[in-house]
């Protein structure tokens, strides 16, 4: 289910926790339905914004991701963002 008026694509963005210094981005190959299952935000609740990836939700981002998180080292964020076009 699509709750956004526009296409989406889902993305994973990281940050250096000491600098604060973006690091990277990768665009996860899933709709909003797998998003909100590993964040764990029901259907019918807001999904907007930059979404901190917390230890919780770790294993389902990396399973999204392919990557093997490094959360001691930097801070991961899911957001949407619009597809143009």
């Amino acid at each position: 289910m699509n709750t956004y008026s526009k296409p989406v694509h889902w993305m994973l963005t990281w940050f250096d926790k000491r600098s604060e210094e973006f690091v990277g981005e990768l665009v996860l190959p899933v709709g909003e339905d797998r998003i909100r299952q590993a964040l764990g935000v029901a259907v019918g609740e807001p999904l907007d914004g930059e979404w901190l990836v917390a230890a919780k939700q770790r294993s389902p981002i990396e399973h999204l991701s392919g990557l093997k998180l490094d959360m001691e080292q930097f801070d991961y964020f899911v957001g949407a963002a619009r597809v143009d076009g």
